[in-house]
């Protein structure tokens, strides 16, 4: 047999990877795409009357020129840093003034899947890990978007059948956010009306609105009292088939009601429209105006990006509604799940890369709405202190990066797999990290790398396994885990 057929044989026998490591998991960061998370990040400004977000595209970076002695102008090739250019455009118009605006900021290349190179040092970002879908807290249930967190706290209510046929405790939904705490229905009301709000939770079926001269003891259906001339009849076998879920969606339904309501105003649109105006204005000639003004910034803060890493069915991500919907439906297990499950964690690089970029247009957002009197010189604002090296110098000092100028590269692969949950926008991101959250859980089983773990806090600095699998969308599963966790402890506080 000649030597080459033995090659040839040996070649084909043996596997290209005998350790079995995933490499799609080893190689991953250079999948993960900053020009869109940056576009995402843009397109959140529009949440602000006058902004239109244009476009952005990425260009390589051009260096310096300088002349030869011949006089021929040469390109200088300089190795210190390896970046390209990212350049952003928008739209800003407020009454007749408008004019455009144009950022570029510098972002470095990933080498090798594994390093930046600036100012001739490597710097290795690590993995970020964060809570996915939504998380919980104390006061209730969390989603992050990158314009602003999408809160539901909740606080302990009671349902009593009007004939004291159920008398049952449960949970009433508290929408925050525009600095403002409200019946997340009285959203849905403003923009869809009654009926069609119950239309599209599918319970119109199951719940209706009724006068004191419909009210009648029935076997098949709990009636609940909203004023003395108007009750909401509630389908008996649906409520009791998942009660925990249901008695929190006709709670929080019924608190949207606090205000005197009178029977014939309940199906009146206009009606819900100044009651929500209402509540962002003493102004009564501009609440039909201020509610519309709320409703497009709520319709704009469910950025691209959030909506595509949410692993939920395409009909509950559509948009903010249907998100919120999601929310209220399935509210219990939100308030019951298991944070440290890392089948409700992602990973994720560039976004907190750029997270200076999201906390600037975020504040700037949040200061604007709550402004009066917004011209153009205002909206200005929001790009000012935004220069070439804007990103570059927050990523230099980012706890995240890891520097290091040494020759040898035998440590680039550990390096690809290390992770953290420290670092902005995260459980530890000031220290307040839970005792729990830095312990090992259950589930990092065969998906962490125990023996290169942090020995004070495993749970915080790690290493995911070589063997791990995730997703395209840097989960750890296809789908959350919201089963019920009865046996945590900290689920009634």
């Amino acid at each position: 047999m000649s030597k080459n057929v033995m090659k040839k044989f040996i070649k084909s026998y043996q596997s290209s990877n005998p350790e079995k490591f995933n490499l799609d998991l080893i190689n991953s960061k250079s999948k993960d795409n900053i020009v869109q998370l940056i576009a995402d990040n843009c397109k959140t400004l529009e949440i602000l009357d006058g902004i239109k977000f244009i476009g952005c595209y990425s260009r390589e970076f051009s260096y310096p020129k300088i002349k030869s002695s011949k006089e021929r102008p040469i390109e200088l090739d300089l190795d210190e840093s390896r970046l390209f250019e990212i350049v952003i455009n928008f739209k800003l118009k407020k009454g007749e003034e408008e004019c455009n605006i144009e950022k570029i900021l510098y972002f470095p290349i990933l080498l090798e899947n594994t390093y930046f190179l600036i100012n001739g040092n490597k710097y290795y970002p690590v993995w970020q890990l964060v809570d996915s879908e939504t998380y919980r807290t104390k006061a209730g249930v969390v989603q992050k978007t990158m314009i602003m967190p999408n809160k539901f706290a909740n606080e302990k209510s009671s349902l009593v059948d009007y004939y004291e046929r159920i008398n049952i405790s449960t949970r009433t939904i508290i929408h925050e956010i525009f600095k403002q705490k409200l019946s997340p229905f009285a959203y849905f009301f403003a923009k869809m009306g009654v009926s069609e709000t119950l239309k599209y939770f599918d319970i119109n079926d199951k719940v209706s609105f009724i006068n004191e001269n419909q009210c009648s003891e029935d076997d098949d259906f709990y009636i609940f009292k909203i004023s003395k001339d108007t009750f909401l009849k509630v389908d008996k076998y649906w409520f009791d088939e998942d009660i925990n879920n249901r008695s929190i969606l006709i709670s929080t339904l019924l608190s949207t009601f606090k205000k005197r309501i009178i029977f014939s105003k309940i199906y009146e649109n206009e009606y819900w429209m100044r009651q929500l105006g209402s509540n962002f204005t003493k102004n009564n000639s501009n609440h039909l105006e201020k509610a519309q003004s709320i409703l497009s910034s709520l319709e704009r803060i469910l950025d691209n990006s959030t909506k595509r890493f949410l692993r939920i069915p395409a009909s509950d991500k559509e948009n903010i509604y249907a998100v919120n919907r999601w929310i209220i439906l399935n509210y219990y297990n939100l308030l019951k799940q298991d944070n440290m499950d890392l089948a409700n964690k992602r990973l994720r690089l560039y976004e907190y890369l750029m997270y200076p970029l999201s906390a600037k247009f975020s504040k700037a957002a949040s200061r604007i709405l709550n402004s009066k009197n917004v011209t153009l010189s205002t909206l200005k604002t929001v790009f000012s202190n935004i220069d070439k090296g804007f990103l570059i110098k927050e990523i230099m000092n980012n706890s995240l990066i890891r520097y290091m100028n040494a020759v040898n590269t035998a440590a680039d692969l550990p390096t690809k797999l290390k992770g953290s949950t420290a670092g902005p926008q995260s459980q530890s991101e000031s220290g307040g990290a839970s005792i729990k959250s830095k312990t090992l859980h259950e589930s990092m089983l065969g998906r962490i790398d125990i023996c290169a773990t942090s020995s004070g806090d495993p749970g915080t600095s790690f290493s995911i396994c070589p063997f791990c699998k995730i997703t395209n969308t840097f989960n750890f599963t296809e789908k959350p885990n919201l089963d019920v966790n009865l046996d945590d402890e900290e689920d009634d506080e």
